[in-house]
C-alpha cells in the first residue's frame, strides 16, 4: 500500500493499472495462505501439504508479475526522479527487493534447491532480504515521505540521505552475500559432498566476517537514517517558496484588463 501510495505522487503520473493492482492484492491473498510450509518439506507433515505448498509458492508469481509490471509501467518515463527523491529512491529500492524476495522463495519451494539451501545460512539470507531491504527500505522512504509534510518542513538534509541510501545498499550487499555463500558452501557440502556440520565450518569464516561487515554498515545508515529524521522534527526548516510561477497557474489567471473591469 505504501508503494502504491508514493510512486504515483513521487513521479508525478498516476498508476497503470488499477486492474493490476488488485490482481497483486487478491492472488497474494489467496496463494500465499499455504506458502510457509514450503520450509516444512523434510518436516514430519501430510504430504499434500508440503505439495499445497509448493504450488502455491509458484503461483505467488502471478501476483508479483501483476505488482512488477504495475510499478514498472508506473515508472516508464520518470526513473530520472530516482536523482531528485529521496522518498522514490528508497521505495523504488523496496518495490525491487519485494520482487526478488518473492522469486527467491518460489526457487526455495522446488524439492531439489529445498534440499541444498535448508538448514543452511541461506535461508536467514532470504529472511533478511524480506526484513531489511523490502521492509526496511519501504518504512525508510515512507518516512522520508511523511515527516517533512506532517511537520510542513523540508528534510533536514537530503545529502545525508543519500550518503545514507548508499552506505545502506553496500552494508545489506555484503550481509546478503555473507548468507548466500555461507549456505551454498553448507548445502553442497552436506548434500553432494556428505560432508558433517563441524567440518564445514572453518570454510564460512571469511563470509561470516563480510556479514559483520555488512552489518556494521547497516547500523550505521540506520543511525544516519534516525538522525536525520530527529533533525528534520526538531530544526522544522520552512519548505522554500518556488521562484517561479507554475505554467498552470499562469494559465488560468485571468488578463490585467479583466481583472481591472472587475
Amino acid at each position: 500500500a505504501i508503494i502504491y501510495f508514493i510512486v504515483p505522487r513521487e513521479a508525478g503520473t498516476p498508476l497503470y493499472s488499477h486492474f493490476l493492482g488488485l490482481i497483486a492484492f487478491w492472488g497474494t491473498a489467496f496463494f500465499y495462505t499455504g506458502v510457509g510450509a514450503h520450509h516444512l518439506l523434510w518436516a514430519p507433515i501430510p504430504y499434500w501439504l508440503k505439495t499445497i505448498a509448493v504450488a502455491e509458492s509458484f503461483a505467488m508469481i502471478i501476483p508479483v508479475l501483476a505488482f512488477f509490471f504495475n510499478i514498472w509501467l508506473t515508472m516508464r518515463g520518470n526513473w530520472g526522479r530516482l536523482r531528485s527523491s529521496v522518498p522514490l529512491l528508497y521505495i523504488i529500492t523496496g518495490w525491487a527487493a519485494y520482487i526478488v524476495v518473492s522469486f527467491q522463495g518460489s526457487d526455495e519451494a522446488l524439492r531439489g534447491m529445498n534440499e541444498l539451501t535448508h538448514f543452511t545460512q541461506y535461508v536467514p539470507g532470504h529472511a533478511h532480504l524480506a526484513l531489511l531491504f523490502f521492509g526496511a527500505s519501504t518504512l525508510i522512504g515512507a518516512l522520508y515521505y511523511a515527516i517533512p509534510r506532517i511537520y510542513k518542513c523540508e528534510l533536514f538534509s537530503t545529502r545525508m540521505a543519500k550518503a545514507q541510501y548508499a552506505i545502506y545498499s553496500i552494508g545489506f550487499l555484503a550481509f546478503f552475500l555473507g548468507f548466500l555463500i555461507a549456505g551454498l558452501i553448507q548445502g553442497s557440502s552436506w548434500v553432494h559432498l556428505g560432508l558433517p556440520v563441524w567440518v564445514v565450518l572453518p570454510a564460512l569464516r571469511p563470509f561470516m566476517a563480510l556479514r559483520i561487515m555488512g552489518g556494521v554498515l547497516l547500523v550505521i545508515s540506520f543511525v544516519m537514517f534516525a538522525y536525520n529524521i530527529v533533525a528534520t522534527v526538531i530544526a522544522r526548516r520552512p519548505v522554500s517558496a518556488p521562484t517561479t510561477e507554475a505554467p498552470m497557474a499562469r494559465a488560468l489567471a485571468p488578463a490585467p484588463e479583466l481583472a481591472e473591469e472587475a
